[in-house]
């Protein structure tokens, strides 16, 4: 099954309000675009480095962390870990946990954003645990303004320092 996905491998700074610092634009060079070979129904979601190897997930596989092999003209998903990600006793509009977002922290463990559940799951760096660390932040990310649409909720993840992340919304 081949996904439509493509990959920017040029350094570069996203521009964007930060009361930290002022950050310098730098345009960004798109540097190939591959298409991704992977399991069927695959709609890879998310990257992360770890250990110089890209990572994804799939929001069509609650399970498995797919690594990236890359070559010239193409990329494939292949299955790295697999895990059991706790079940939830609450209201979703969807059955699935709907995985987008993909970071890793430097001990190997795996957090990945769940736009269903509105929740972090922690993924072990061997995938023997696995366990929801925030509690649902819908209600708050509500509050915030965002969630406006139907199925526009968590879309991207970013580790800040452990126990800080940083979520986007679509």
């Amino acid at each position: 099954m081949r996904s439509f996905f493509f990959i920017i491998f040029t350094l570069f700074i996203l521009a964007a309000p930060c009361p930290c610092q002022a950050v310098p634009v730098t345009d960004l060079i798109l540097d190939r675009a591959l298409f991704i070979d992977g399991p069927e129904n695959s709609e890879p979601s998310g990257l992360t480095i770890k250990n110089g190897t890209l990572f994804t997930v799939s929001d069509k596989h609650d399970s498995t962390i797919f690594k990236l092999q890359l070559s010239a003209g193409r990329a494939v998903m292949e299955p790295y870990l697999t895990f059991s990600a706790p079940r939830i006793n609450e209201h979703s509009y969807t059955a699935n946990h709907d995985f987008e977002g993909l970071t890793c922290d430097s001990q190997g463990n795996f957090y990945i954003a769940s736009e269903s559940r509105f929740r972090i799951l922690k993924v072990s760096a061997n995938g023997t645990d696995a366990s929801w660390v925030t509690p649902n932040l819908k209600s708050k990310g509500a509050a915030a303004g965002l969630f406006r649409k139907t199925n526009a909720y968590f879309e991207g993840i970013t580790l800040i320092r452990p126990g800080l992340f940083l979520l986007c919304a679509e």
